[in-house]
């Protein structure tokens, strides 16, 4: 979420989870906007106006965790198994 990235870094966020080895990562549709002005993170309709900070941590995402299932339709629920 962004103001967690302002806060702490992305440097730091990532470092983290590589530190703690976490298992799984959730990541939903939530609406962003009063944030950073993007609707929302890690998807690919939106990954041209993402923000830096945000791009690495999806890419980090998506390069060390694998998409083991998607719940919902209308707010959907994205689960990231470690790889």
């Amino acid at each position: 979420m962004p103001p967690y990235i302002d806060t702490y870094g992305i440097d730091n966020i990532i470092g983290t989870i590589k530190k703690a080895k976490i298992d799984y990562i959730i990541i939903n549709e939530r609406d962003l906007r009063e944030y950073n002005g993007n609707d929302t993170i890690c998807t690919d309709k939106y990954s041209d106006v993402q923000r830096t900070e945000e791009s690495m941590l999806c890419n980090f995402i998506k390069d060390n965790y694998s998409l083991e299932e998607t719940i919902g339709k209308s707010f959907t629920y994205e689960i990231y198994k470690l790889k």
